[in-house]
């Protein structure tokens, strides 16, 4: 299955034949069918797939047609070789690539919906691919102050480097940020969402002539072969196990790894030749390294009020928008070890009685619909919007942590360089459906491993009165991950990049 564009003639003509699968029930999927009213298409849909649970079951209307919305597993359960999908979703390369997790070795055909306000994309895209490379760098997060690429734009913009580059952000939200003649912020998915001839220009200018696109999880494709293209990472080494799910593309130039022992586990994983990996570190961990905190965030915060700080960063169980859940094991609080209102307000009591502030802060995919539980004075929630909203990212939340609560995500590697406990909830770990990269990942979770509720409170206990029994173990991992814990991560990366 391969995914392309498609007229909407065309898709008549297809449609003839084959019923229609839209995938997205969002804005753009009534845009298409109001647009395009005249070709009568809801005629020939069969139903629509969308990864938000809420609307499973219901019934949108498609030019006076009724059409049901159905979840995507739907779609192992049909011999595709009988409809067309439709992607009328705006994520499509993302989408595509689930489609093709759902049905392992999917037959068929998948199209990019028809819109004649993107007819001109791929002219526009030739045009400027055509004019001469310029010193653009385009620089795409997981959102808009992910951590890998907002650490080495900082750095670049202390250090010169605007007087070779310009530096072209990617954001979901780029009125937020006030322009410069060296920074640029760009509507990451103006292909698909523009409003206006000049903004599908503009996009494309910057896009097709960059030298360099660099990004994290939100991939950014090559638009000619002089390009360059870098994978910072979002987590490295990957503890979760990622072959098959995180694909990276074949024209990509280099994947960034932070020692020799992670670019084992990165080339296994992402299916990339280490010759193309660079060992420089990770940007993000150099916030880590600077002195000084934020006054504006301690304030936000709170901090100064507790004796301690814990700072509890789970990665995803739910992917939100989605029905992906990477767990079997029942979370009816949306958080590791509380299973009830009663051990809720025992995780509560032990926080007040300890004086320690507890920061959790979901993981940036992770659906909230699923967290239960509520905030007090000594629990608080911090959403990634907010931190986006701050323009910090959880780098800088990290300074003021004196211990950190986690599981399987990579984050506590990077933790580790500052030497301070570390607590891990492994209650799900027999349940946990995608498996780990490693034989035994616990030889890689150096800190307390916590399974209930006591074992919760007990690591509060432990952290109020700065007991840390797995320094020497913490520190032996620390090294294994970390060949450069100097904080010197943007440079060493612009050092090996050649970029001044």
């Amino acid at each position: 299955m391969k995914l392309k564009r498609c007229s909407a003639e065309k898709l008549k003509r297809i449609a003839q034949r084959k019923q229609i699968i839209c995938f997205g029930a969002g804005e753009n999927l009534f845009y298409v069918f109001e647009t395009y009213r005249n070709l009568k298409l809801e005629q020939k849909v069969a139903f629509i797939v969308d990864n938000n649970k809420s609307k499973t079951g219901k019934s949108v209307e498609l030019n006076g047609c009724s059409v049901e919305v159905k979840p995507p597993d739907v779609l192992k359960e049909i011999n595709l070789h009988k409809y067309i999908i439709i992607i009328t979703a705006l994520k499509q390369a993302e989408i595509f690539c689930q489609i093709q997790n759902i049905c392992r070795n999917p037959g068929g055909n998948c199209y990019r919906a028809p819109n004649r306000r993107f007819e001109l994309s791929g002219t526009i895209e030739k045009l400027m691919c055509k004019l001469p490379l310029k010193n653009f760098m385009v620089l795409n997060g997981e959102g808009d102050t992910c951590e890998n690429v907002t650490a080495l734009g900082k750095y670049m913009a202390g250090n010169n480097y605007f007087n070779k580059y310009q530096l072209v952000w990617l954001c979901d939200h780029p009125e937020r940020f006030k322009e410069t003649r060296q920074e640029k912020y760009i509507n990451r998915r103006a292909y698909m969402t523009a409003k206006s001839l000049w903004e599908l220009i503009r996009y494309y200018y910057y896009t097709g002539r960059a030298r360099y696109i660099i990004f994290e999880n939100q991939m950014v494709r090559k638009m000619r072969t002089d390009q360059i293209s870098i994978y910072l990472n979002h987590g490295s080494p990957p503890l979760k196990a990622t072959k098959g799910i995180i694909n990276l593309p074949a024209s990509l130039n280099y994947a960034v790894s932070p020692s020799a022992f992670s670019t084992t586990i990165i080339s296994e994983q992402y299916s990339i030749n280490k010759e193309r990996i660079l060992e420089c570190g990770s940007m993000r961990t150099d916030i880590l390294f600077t002195e000084g905190r934020s006054e504006k965030l301690q304030k936000a915060l709170g901090t100064d009020n507790y004796k301690k700080v814990i700072l509890w960063v789970p990665t995803f169980r739910q992917r939100k928008n989605t029905n992906r859940v990477d767990t079997d094991r029942d979370l009816p609080y949306g958080i590791p070890a509380v299973y009830s209102e009663q051990e809720f307000e025992q995780m509560l009591c032990a926080l007040e009685e300890n004086e320690i502030l507890l920061l959790f802060k979901p993981h940036l995919l992770q659906d909230l619909n699923c967290l239960k539980v509520r905030e007090s004075n000594h629990f608080r929630i911090v959403i990634p919007q907010e931190l986006e909203e701050w323009q910090v990212s959880v780098y800088d939340v990290m300074k003021f942590a004196d211990a950190m609560i986690t599981d399987y995500s990579t984050i506590a590697f990077d933790f580790m360089l500052l030497d301070r406990p570390i607590g891990y909830t492994i209650d799900d770990i027999a349940f946990y459906k995608l498996g780990f990269s490693v034989p035994d990942v616990q030889e890689l979770m150096p800190g307390k491993k916590i399974r209930d509720i006591k074992g919760l409170t007990d690591f509060f206990l432990n952290v109020a009165q700065d007991s840390d029994e797995y320094v020497q173990e913490r520190r032996s991992v620390s090294k294994l991950v970390h060949d450069y814990p100097d904080g010197n991560n943007c440079e060493r990366f612009c050092r090996r990049m050649n970029l001044l």
